[in-house]
């Protein structure tokens, strides 16, 4: 299944609830969103469907796992797509006064997202490394780590000191 993005609708207010971005337009194919029609959300890439309301509610693992393994793999195409081409919006930290170095550190099943694999940014300061509020998370450790390769970015092994939840750190 391939959806087509070149359509776009004007849509009552919904805000995201993985980041809180708030749209009013969708882009699909065939006809404007209904209940129940799967979306992406351009913010944070998190995986949604729209209510009987038409609000947005992020995808369970049981209910990712659910949907045909087509459309899988394109809401997994088109979620590493937000993520790659960098349409998500950046993050709000302050910019440091040297230039910093950007690390990706996978975490398994953390207690605040404990049905998924999430990677945070943290970025190097003159102290210690500084969270910002980028998140990816993905059902899959595989996916993570596909998203962050296809970045440039390289694998560091857990070190033995790091904290259990930690599954390794990009660079």
């Amino acid at each position: 299944m391939k959806f087509n993005l070149d359509n776009e609708y004007e849509m009552p207010e919904a805000a995201c609830p993985a980041c809180g971005a708030v749209f009013d337009r969708a882009s699909g194919s065939g006809s404007k969103p209904e209940p129940g029609s799967l979306s992406i959300c351009i913010r944070c890439a998190a995986m949604l469907q729209f209510t009987s309301t038409l609000e947005l509610a992020e995808l369970t693992a049981a209910e990712f796992l659910e949907l045909p393994d087509d459309v899988q793999r394109e809401l997994r195409r088109i979620s590493a797509a937000v993520v790659t081409t960098g349409a998500m919006v950046q993050s709000r930290q302050p910019k440091p006064e040297r230039p910093a170095l950007s690390m990706w550190t996978i975490y398994d099943h953390p207690s605040d997202l404990p049905e998924y694999f999430v990677a945070r940014q943290w970025l190097t300061a003159p102290d210690a490394p500084v969270a910002t509020s980028l998140v990816i998370k993905s059902i899959t450790l595989e996916r993570l780590r596909e998203i962050l390769s296809a970045q440039g970015l390289v694998c560091m092994p857990r070190a033995p000191n790091d904290d259990p939840g930690i599954v390794e750190t990009w660079l």
